[in-house]
């Protein structure tokens, strides 16, 4: 700007200068709108983290998560704890070598009402709504018992479930080889009976 003091009339200086003024204007802009976007992430992470604090329940985050694409915990209102939650669940059928991915569980829908659309399984008949019982992971090892009325608010709030990576678990195995599954679970685990 040195040159506009010797001549201010100097049109090539005075467009470098409107030229470096819209940059910096802009460069300004960007970084007030990144630093925006940083801080309504943060707050949105911070309300999830409370969200789950509410429900008591406890997570846990692996060293390699797996790629759920955009399958994501959320809150209705990603700003407020106590809004509905929803949470990626991965339905597993351990003795059938299965799975099923359902991207968002809303708190209030019950275990049966996903249960009677992804079942019978097409794979094996013997798979059915009613021939079913349904068990999540505790944090400590063990399993929940997960009736099929139980909405996942409840779930969540008797304190016991962990959610891994994002992702909540739900076993699905046959009432008839339950009690088998269950002693391989232990097994598998270390629990002492």
């Amino acid at each position: 700007m040195r040159g506009l003091a010797v001549d201010s009339a100097n049109s090539a200086l005075l467009a470098l200068k409107t030229k470096i003024t819209d940059r910096d204007a802009l460069l300004k802009k960007n970084a007030a709108a990144r630093r925006a976007r940083e801080e309504k992430l943060a707050a949105e992470a911070a309300a999830l983290k409370a969200a789950f604090k509410l429900r008591k329940v406890s997570t846990r985050t692996t060293s390699s998560p797996p790629d759920l694409e955009d399958a994501t915990a959320r809150l209705s209102d990603p700003l407020d704890a106590s809004s509905t939650l929803s949470l990626p669940l991965l339905i597993l059928y351990p003795l059938a070598g299965q799975t099923d991915l359902i991207k968002a569980w809303d708190e209030s829908t019950t275990v049966g009402s996903h249960l009677e659309y992804l079942l019978p399984a097409p794979w094996d008949a013997s798979y059915t709504v009613e021939s079913v019982e349904c068990y999540v992971p505790t944090a400590v090892g063990g399993l929940v018992k997960a009736g099929k009325k139980v909405a996942l608010r409840k779930l969540l709030e008797s304190g016991k479930c962990e959610v891994v990576d994002g992702l909540l678990s739900l076993y699905v195995v046959t009432k008839e080889r339950a009690a088998e599954w269950i002693e391989q679970w232990k097994v598998t685990r270390g629990v002492r009976k």
